[in-house]
Formats: structure tokens, C-alpha cells, sequence
């Protein structure tokens, strides 16, 4: 699930991480020092070096969540031009919704979100 967090920090990130995420579960990154400790924590981690031009490395890469964000900024340009902070958690998730429904027939994406009411 997307959230919005005040900083890219270690001390925001890693705890959203332990609340979020099963342990042993895969995570992959990019070189960034913010994950350096997520094995630490009970977490399998691979990552790609984007510092070296490096974007695949066997099964590692960062490229679908690079590419959600990219769709949710150009989303939010095309349509809304901005957002403010305060409604962006819910932009997010309805974003997350389309995004992980994406390739479906829109009817049925329709019919989803009336039944979650």
C-alpha cells in the first residue's frame, strides 16, 4: 500500500517497512543508504546501482515502481495539475487502485469499486 511520509529518512522509512512487510520477503532497491540495514531486520534485499547505470540485475530492478510513480505525476498533472498534502493519501490510494487493476476492462474495475461500498 502507498503512503505518504514526511521524509525519504531512514527513521520514517524502516519502521513504515517493519509494519508494512513480511519478513523474508525480497526487497529490491536501488543503492540508496536508507536500506543499507534491511537484512538486518529480517528482510532478503538485492539491489541495482542506478549511480553505475545499472537498472537490471538478474531479477532486481526498481522499474515498476519507478514506473507507478511516473503514472501517478502524470496523472495528477494531466488532471489536477496539483494536489494539495493534505488530500494526497487518497489520491494515492485511488491511484493504487487503477494502477493494480490496470489491463482489466474498465466495466469491471467500475464494478469493483461500487462493491467495496
Amino acid at each position: 500500500m502507498t503512503h505518504v511520509v514526511p521524509n525519504a529518512q531512514r527513521d520514517t522509512l524502516l519502521p513504515l517497512i517493519e509494519r508494512s512487510v513480511e519478513k523474508g520477503t525480497l526487497i529490491n532497491s536501488d543503492e540508496n543508504r536508507v536500506y543499507k540495514n534491511v537484512k538486518k531486520l529480517g528482510y532478503r534485499h538485492s539491489t541495482v546501482r542506478h549511480n553505475l547505470h545499472q537498472y537490471v540485475r538478474g531479477t532486481t530492478h526498481t522499474n515498476k515502481i519507478e514506473g507507478f510513480w511516473a503514472q501517478f505525476k502524470n496523472s495528477v498533472r494531466g488532471t489536477h495539475k496539483s494536489i494539495s498534502r493534505k488530500h494526497m493519501q487518497k489520491y494515492l490510494v485511488e491511484f493504487e487502485f487503477r494502477f493494480n487493476l490496470r489491463g482489466q476492462a474498465s466495466s469491471s474495475m467500475f464494478d469493483r469499486l461500487i462493491q467495496a461500498f
